[in-house]
């Protein structure tokens, strides 16, 4: 994934480009439970992606192409 490339969340179907890819941590409990430790797990790749006048921090795995 790449900045400036068009996405779509794959929960809400919102079309969106990305401004920013970097790595970043995430605890899914419904993975790995309620009781969180950061250090088990590895950092995954995320987008930061510009919907209209809203900036979110999304997973790539939870975003497809356009």
């Amino acid at each position: 994934m790449n900045i400036g490339e068009l996405v779509r969340h794959k929960v809400s179907r919102k079309v969106g480009v990305v401004v920013r890819v970097f790595t970043h941590k995430l605890w899914r409990t419904e993975d790995r439970g309620i009781k969180v430790d950061f250090g088990a797990i590895k950092p995954e790749p995320f987008a930061e992606v510009q919907f209209g006048g809203d900036l979110m921090k999304i997973p790539q795995v939870d975003l497809e192409y356009v």
